[in-house]
C-alpha cells in the first residue's frame, strides 16, 4: 500500500517537472533569441 502511494507521487512529481520544462524552455529560447536580434540591430545601426 504505501509503495503504490510511493510511486503516485514520483510519477506526479516527474510529470509535473517535465511540463514545468515543456512550458519554460520556449520562453528562455525565445527570450536569448530576442537578445541575439537586439545585438545584431546594435551592431548594424553602428
Amino acid at each position: 500500500m504505501m509503495t503504490r502511494r510511493v510511486y503516485q507521487t514520483i510519477i506526479l512529481v516527474l510529470t509535473s517537472t517535465v511540463l514545468i520544462l515543456n512550458f519554460f524552455i520556449p520562453i528562455s529560447l525565445a527570450q536569448e533569441l530576442s537578445e541575439i536580434e537586439k545585438i545584431e540591430e546594435i551592431y548594424v545601426t553602428t
